[in-house]
């Protein structure tokens, strides 16, 4: 079964106009069928688990999200903009030396990802980076503002496919 981003939101939506969504919630959107399914989790604060999934092939999966947004986050405009700038796919190769790596950033908004320093290094696709941004607008944007960060596993650079766990961050410059 496929579901579209925009599917993922309108679910979003219709299951969280009826009551406020707790801000410290952490969502998951997952490509673990079995998890989806029964909706188990590792975390009890889950809002909602579904497949995700689209037609661009990404290097990372079972992405988390947590709300930071606030008034120190960056403009939703900038970062829809980055989401323009990188439309046209790629990957990033991020060699794993420890330590945040801001890999793009546009006016006050910037994306970045720190790996577990368990392997060498790993791959993360604009697909990847673009779900990302788009799904932190949807879930948590605010008075024109957004910040997010979560985890996801990422393919690793001898292969090994969801093999680093990676946290990222979307961000003011």
């Amino acid at each position: 079964m496929r579901v579209s981003i925009a599917a993922i939101f309108a679910a979003g939506l219709v299951l969280t106009q009826g009551a406020p969504v707790d801000p410290n919630a952490t969502i998951y959107l997952t490509s673990d069928a079995e998890k989806a399914i029964t909706g188990q989790s590792p975390n009890p604060k889950v809002v909602f688990s579904m497949l995700a999934a689209n037609n661009m092939v990404n290097d990372c999966g079972y992405y988390t999200f947590i709300n930071q947004s606030s008034g120190g986050s960056p403009l939703i405009s900038d970062c829809q903009q980055i989401t323009r700038n990188i439309a046209n796919g790629g990957s990033w190769e991020v060699e794993d030396f420890g330590g945040q790596h801001q890999l793009i950033q546009y006016g006050t908004c910037a994306f970045g990802v720190t790996g577990d320093k368990s392997i060498n290094g790993f791959y993360i696709g604009n697909p990847d980076i673009i779900d990302l941004i788009n799904s932190s607008i949807g879930l948590f944007a605010w008075e024109r503002l957004v910040g997010a960060k979560g985890v996801m596993g990422c393919q690793s650079l001898t292969g090994l496919v969801g093999g680093v766990t990676v946290t990222w961050g979307l961000y003011h410059t």
